[in-house]
């Protein structure tokens, strides 16, 4: 008996999460695990690097300041 072959993975979009989600779960995160995360991707790097994300971090961890210079 022969097994269908299984789905390539980067031909599906399954477990990639919407960008809404990932911009929530990174305003949870401190500032120091943010600096870390910028080197993921450019798109994390450009999300973390928004004005409006450090705005929202900023309201959610008062008292916390992130510094990030290039």
């Amino acid at each position: 008996m022969d097994r269908p072959a299984a789905p390539a993975l980067a031909a599906s979009s399954a477990g990639v999460l919407p960008l809404d989600a990932v911009y929530e779960i990174l305003l949870l995160l401190l500032g120091k695990d943010l600096c870390r995360l910028r080197t993921v991707c450019l798109l994390w790097r450009n999300l973390l690097s928004d004005p409006q994300f450090a705005t929202a971090h900023a309201a959610r961890h008062p008292g916390l300041l992130i510094i990030a210079s290039y």
